[in-house]
């Protein structure tokens, strides 16, 4: 054999034995071990058999019942599975506006008194509302219909509810996720968060189930949140992740309670206060596995809901968790 095939043969193996170790590192490092010690596989995630991508997560209020949306990634209707106290599926459902199946990313599903929500950033940004009594009365695979829906001022990725109050975020990644650039501001610790969360108070006797369609508070984030929820006593806690990479779960102080907030203008004639998560009013955070998404925290514990296992991902995923995990409140403090 000639010098150079033989030069090239040991780089080819070379590269190979590189590859195959790398991989082996990927898939069978005991990767993310403090979050394994400490978690609680509570439930299975619904709908995992099927084209189902999981991304939004609440308790439904005052009914004991769990909700979690998704989209399809074959393109079919969104699915809603509810599930009953103990975690065990009730049924799944659909939504449709107008005798049209609604096919969107339902990030985010959000629920208060006989309202429910689901956050889309089709259209640049949408919140869809339907009624428990609906969700309640249909039948399994069967279709719920939207009541009304309003566009907001971002590009409505996942929800959440405090203090009579509809939280809509946005995801912000550079370069494939932009957000408006007047979303970009400075926090009092120096950095500059590039999202924003806005707050609707929610009447619903209302269109929509809001007071008003312009936002009353806003409350600006730094990359990649995918959801928030809050603890008994006020913190806020982050869901933040994009692609493979390890997840992150924060803890922030309650930056509500805060007398002087910074103000945002939303329109000409309609200033609203904005808070910042930032540096300063961060707590702890720690690492857990990728393609984590919405959050509910609930008996001091923080439930997470994972995409990593749906059949979209789990082929290049190290860690395919199918089951929502828990971890105690306390889990960030340690």
């Amino acid at each position: 054999m000639k010098k150079g095939w033989k030069i090239t043969i040991s780089i080819v193996a070379s590269l190979m034995t590189a590859v195959l170790l790398a991989l082996c590192i990927y898939f069978c490092w005991p990767w993310n071990k403090k979050f394994f010690d400490n978690a609680v596989a509570e439930f299975d995630i619904p709908g995992l058999d099927t084209e189902f991508v999981p991304q939004g997560f609440t308790k439904v209020e005052g009914q004991d019942k769990y909700l979690i949306s998704g989209y399809m990634d074959d393109g079919s209707p969104s699915r809603f599975y509810l599930l009953d106290e103990n975690y065990k599926l009730i049924k799944y459902f659909t939504l449709e506006i107008s005798g049209k199946s609604y096919c969107g990313h339902a990030g985010g599903v959000a629920s208060f008194n006989s309202t429910l929500w689901t956050s889309s950033n089709d259209n640049g940004g949408v919140v869809y509302r339907f009624l428990w009594s609906y969700v309640n009365d249909v039948e399994d695979g069967g279709v719920v219909e939207i009541t009304d829906y309003f566009k907001t001022n971002n590009t409505a990725d996942f929800l959440f509810i405090k203090n009579e109050t509809l939280y809509v975020g946005e995801f912000y990644k550079e370069w494939k996720y932009e957000t408006e650039t007047n979303h970009h501001l400075t926090t009092p610790s120096g950095e500059v968060n590039k999202a924003l969360v806005f707050g609707y108070k929610i009447n619903e006797k209302n269109r929509y189930g809001l007071m008003d369609y312009l936002p009353d508070v806003a409350l600006s984030v730094g990359e990649l949140v995918q959801g928030i929820a809050l603890t008994s006593d006020g913190k806020i806690i982050t869901s933040s992740s994009y692609s493979i990479h390890d997840s992150t779960l924060s803890c922030y102080k309650n930056v509500f309670d805060e007398d002087t907030p910074a103000k945002f203008k939303v329109s000409a004639g309609h200033e609203i206060p904005v808070y910042f998560l930032d540096g300063n009013s961060l707590i702890s955070s720690e690492k857990i596995p990728s393609m984590s998404e919405e959050i509910v925290v609930e008996n001091d514990k923080i439930y997470v809901l994972f995409e990593s296992a749906s059949k979209k991902y789990k082929l290049f995923n190290r860690k395919k968790l199918d089951k929502v995990y828990s971890l105690m409140v306390d889990f960030l403090a340690n």
